[in-house]
């Protein structure tokens, strides 16, 4: 569960550690680190507005290498950027941790501050997984206990809804039968230890 933060974690302070560093890091590696920081910050946002991609591990292994671009080309090349990239590049190295330290003003800010980012980092726990579908339970600061029911494609998913039934979110899942769907639910035959229990998925609650 908590794989990618500590990976994360551990490579940015390697990153923290560059900063110290002396170097004469080539311009054209400064360039390449850039493009390379633009082509992650572009497949953040369309896996976050046009499409998910399958699974759980290559979205969240794209946050971090967008977020860890960041940090880097700060602590390489800082001396040589511009004062905007500065500015937009040294976030990536202040925020990690700057955040902590708002535990100690304020515990709702803190929430508040760390949340998105261990909701990007931290990995769901799978209860059910077949070919075509995937139910799971996200994992987060803010996230309440509930099933969410997705759609496994070759290489994108599908989120198709969420289920707030405490009958349900307990029990040893074997297999889901769908039944229908809409643009607002998905309702579904929940089977586990030969009982059929019947759900539905809201897309919102």
């Amino acid at each position: 569960m908590l794989v990618l933060p500590v990976v994360y974690l551990s490579l940015f302070l390697l990153t923290i550690v560059l900063c110290f560093a002396e170097n004469n890091w080539a311009h054209k590696f400064k360039k390449i680190s850039i493009n390379i920081h633009l082509t992650l910050f572009i497949l953040f946002i369309l896996d976050l507005s046009v499409f998910n991609f399958n699974g759980l591990w290559l979205d969240r292994i794209i946050v971090i290498a967008f977020l860890l671009s960041g940090s880097a080309t700060f602590s390489l090349y800082r001396k040589n950027l511009q004062l905007w990239k500065k500015v937009y590049f040294g976030l990536f190295v202040f925020y990690p941790l700057i955040a902590p330290l708002v535990f100690f003003i304020d515990r709702i800010a803190f929430i508040l501050a760390i949340s998105p980012f261990l909701a990007t980092l931290i990995v769901p726990e799978t209860r059910y997984r077949s070919q075509d579908y995937e139910i799971r339970v996200p994992i987060g600061v803010m996230s309440g206990r509930r099933l969410q029911l997705i759609h496994r494609g070759f290489i994108t998913e599908t989120f198709l809804g969420n289920c707030n039934n405490q009958d349900v979110q307990p029990l040893e899942i074997s297999g889901i039968e769908i039944l229908s769907q809409n643009s607002d639910s998905t309702k579904a035959i929940i089977l586990s230890k030969g009982k059929r229990i019947p759900t539905t998925f809201y897309r919102k609650l």
